[in-house]
């Protein structure tokens, strides 16, 4: 790909937007391409009305810029059908309100639509890349390094707020749910090795999660027998492809900083 120029300036510059005079600042030149502090602050449909950072913000151009150049960027047609899908069941006025309420406007939600469905292209793109098949040989070296031996028998609670010091001060208050008797590899990383630290009827710290936390209780455990590689291929297979995913993601993100010159203006 061309290499890409990436200015990021916090000495922001000045810039006139339409016939509004208002003054709008430019807080970084990708490949010459002005973003403006506008973007920066607006709310993302992509974030439930959350806003991204400038080094996001500026990835994000550099890959829109890059899906143009491979002639995979999303066209109007593609932006058309994804917008008249936020458009269904709101009236012209209940849509417009909406948008009003958020700060957006119809070029705006169009613009940020147009940079998410061309992000997403290349990504899909660039996945297309990597092999997509988990391979048997692959399945039985898992296999093979993570037998299974031991099973839990584990409760689960859902916080919708994560305490500060991560620690639970009265499980008993907490609603939890069983999960019955689970093999570590059939939990995620970080509730594995969570739930392999407990004594049994003792509380794990907080496992954080994107939107919430969770905490697990050991109710008990037992020496279990070692299942049959036929019984965990879809199992092994899920977890090898989301590592493979997770490893794509990297390269990507990688691959698309390595192709940036990036210069702080001072």
């Amino acid at each position: 790909m061309n290499k890409v120029f990436l200015i990021v300036c916090f000495i922001f510059c000045s810039s006139y937007i339409g016939a509004r005079d208002v003054v709008d600042k430019i807080v970084a030149r990708v490949n010459g391409v002005p973003l403006l502090m506008d973007e920066l602050n607006e709310q993302r449909f992509d974030r439930a009305g959350k806003t991204i950072s400038l080094s996001e913000l500026a990835l994000e151009e550099v890959a829109t810029q890059d899906s143009e150049r491979l002639k995979i960027d999303a066209k109007d047609d593609d932006v058309d059908r994804r917008y008249s899908m936020f458009r269904e069941g709101y009236s012209d006025e209940a849509f417009g309100k909406m948008l009003k309420e958020s700060g957006m406007t119809q070029k705006r939600l169009k613009r940020q639509l147009r940079k998410v469905l061309s992000s997403q292209n290349l990504r899909g793109f660039r996945g297309s890349q990597f092999a997509g098949v988990i391979s048997q040989s692959e399945i039985q070296e898992y296999y093979e390094k993570n037998p299974v031996k031991q099973e839990y028998e584990v409760s689960v609670a859902v916080l919708d707020e994560v305490p500060k010091d991560g620690k639970i001060k009265d499980s008993s208050k907490l609603e939890w749910n069983t999960m019955g008797f689970v093999a570590l590899d059939q939990l995620s990383d970080d509730a594995a090795k969570a739930v392999k630290k407990l004594k049994k009827g003792k509380v794990s710290e907080v496992v954080k999660r994107k939107d919430e936390g969770r905490v697990y209780r050991l109710d008990a455990h037992k020496r279990g027998r070692v299942r049959p590689l036929e019984e965990r291929v879809k199992e092994i297979e899920e977890k090898l492809i989301t590592a493979k995913n997770a490893e794509r993601e990297r390269v990507f993100l990688k691959n698309l900083r390595g192709g940036a010159h990036i210069a702080k203006v001072s």
